[in-house]
């Protein structure tokens, strides 16, 4: 049995009807388009405003619990999925963090702030230098304008040893007002460790003037003159820092020991037992209180805070 064919002719009038149709369905069909993207663009942004919200207050529980129980569609968008990834991290869960920055990636490989964060995690949680190096670098690339990933870089940087480029990222990250001090005083750690000491003063004294309440860039100061042998100005450091941490054991055994350096050794005992006062097991302070009593002539304490320490050292080795 023959297939019988059937032609079917379109005139050209017809023809100009089908496509004048078409374009007034195209025409309609564009319009509903733009409002339905419009509209998402506007529930998206209606998300990010309540999720801001929740992390302003420190409340990452209640921000996990919103996000994760969004429709399913908003699961498929990277600026959702990155933010997700920061609230976890923020929870300390870590491995779920690292799968939200990886997917929002995915969805989105130019998306600066995924690139730092994940950088940041496989850095300081993973020691995964080689690919932490990697997301940062992009981030830093993406986003010229943006210090936190110039930071995190520059301490890999001092972390692997290359304190050339980190001083040229730090350099660059000091123009951001939140990040300066911080920058300024690993800048100052890179001349301490380049035995540049003037410059390493400098940068501590420009990271105090931007925060004067930092300790740690205080305790550097104090070390750098006490390595000038300038043991008043380091006495004057570590007071400042005493004062913002006065239950803190390392600031008063650092006092201690500044005294003993100085020949103020009534001080350094004074210092050394408030140390001990705070951690009845701390035995370098016994050490550095034997020696100030020996220098007072108290060979009966001198002997008994010397034998304490060597006690002490003998339970640390054997536990």
């Amino acid at each position: 049995m023959k297939t019988r064919r059937f032609d079917v002719k379109i005139s050209e009038m017809d023809k100009a009807r089908i496509l004048i149709a078409l374009l007034l369905f195209l025409s309609v069909l564009q319009p509903l388009k733009l409002r339905k993207k419009k509209k998402g663009l506007a529930r998206k942004q209606a998300v990010l405003e309540r999720l801001a919200a929740f992390i302003k207050d420190a409340d990452y529980s209640r921000a996990e619990e919103f996000l994760e129980d969004l429709p399913y569609g908003f699961s498929k968008d990277a600026d959702i999925l990155y933010n997700l990834g920061f609230v976890k991290y923020s929870l300390n869960k870590i491995d779920p963090a690292l799968h939200c920055f990886m997917m929002a990636l995915k969805l989105n490989p130019g998306l600066a702030p995924a690139h730092y964060s994940l950088g940041h995690l496989l850095f300081h949680n993973k020691e995964d230098l080689e690919n932490a190096e990697r997301h940062l670098k992009k981030a830093v690339c993406l986003g010229r304008n943006y210090a936190s990933p110039k930071y995190t870089l520059g301490i890999l940087y001092c972390t692997m040893g290359r304190y050339k480029e980190a001083e040229e990222l730090l350099v660059s990250a000091v123009n951001e007002e939140a990040l300066a001090p911080l920058a300024y005083n690993i800048l100052g750690l890179i001349s301490f460790k380049k035995k540049e000491y003037g410059s390493a003063a400098e940068h501590f004294r420009s990271s105090l003037r931007l925060d004067g309440k930092d300790t740690d860039t205080l305790i550097n100061l104090s070390n750098v003159r006490v390595l000038e042998k300038k043991y008043e100005e380091a006495v004057m450091f570590l007071q400042k820092a005493e004062a913002l941490k006065p239950e803190d054991k390392f600031i008063k055994f650092r006092l201690g020991s500044v005294f003993l350096l100085n020949g103020e050794c009534v001080k350094a005992a004074e210092k050394l037992t408030e140390a001990i006062k705070l951690d009845p097991d701390f035995a370098q302070a016994y050490l550095q209180r034997a020696m100030a009593y020996k220098r007072l002539g108290n060979e009966g304490s001198y002997l008994a805070d010397q034998q304490k320490a060597i006690s002490l050292k003998q339970k640390f080795i054997m536990t």
